[in-house]
């Protein structure tokens, strides 16, 4: 077969223009059908007031302001499968963004965050509840902390303030 020059140019310009639109194709694919469809997904769930897509190299963070829940353990699993399920088998973290007031910072920084990796390293979550309710007296601050095998998840409220945590047992 006898090519010319000209015709060579060309097959390459075509080639490099449909890997072009097909790189391109793709990346519309990912932000505006996944990323998007799971932000969409999440903010029509009732608890949800806000939710975000931080993409980093190697995991996706997703930032998530939730309302008034009652029990964070059902939420956290709820918001996990919907994420895992939009995200296939994509990395990706879980943060809430809190509203606390200085009392809420105090108690969790002071007092129930110890009590919580005590309990993990220990394995004393007895203690935890007895010393976690002798907080909630003393400070007014209602305190709610559910586990399972994987997690632990704080929930803190104080008037109209609220701090979310999930902190993993291993």
């Amino acid at each position: 077969m006898n090519f010319s020059r000209q015709k060579v140019i060309r097959i390459v310009i075509i080639a490099a223009v449909s890997l072009l639109l097909l790189l391109f194709g793709q990346w519309m694919y990912n932000t505006y059908s996944i990323e998007r469809a799971l932000i969409s997904d999440l903010t029509q769930k009732d608890y949800i007031a806000e939710a975000n897509l931080k993409k980093h190299d190697k995991f996706i963070e997703l930032w998530v302001k939730l309302r008034n829940v009652e029990n964070l353990k059902e939420v956290y699993s709820d918001l996990n499968q919907t994420t895992a399920s939009h995200l296939k088998g994509k990395n990706y973290i879980i943060k809430f963004i809190n509203e606390p007031d200085k009392l809420l910072e105090d108690v969790y920084n002071d007092k129930i965050q110890y009590l919580v990796y005590e309990a993990i390293q220990i394995g004393n979550f007895t203690n935890m509840k007895i010393e976690l309710d002798k907080v909630k007296k003393q400070t007014g601050v209602d305190a709610s902390i559910y586990i399972d095998k994987e997690n632990i998840y704080i929930d803190l409220k104080h008037q109209d303030y609220f701090i979310y945590e999930v902190i993993g047992r291993q």
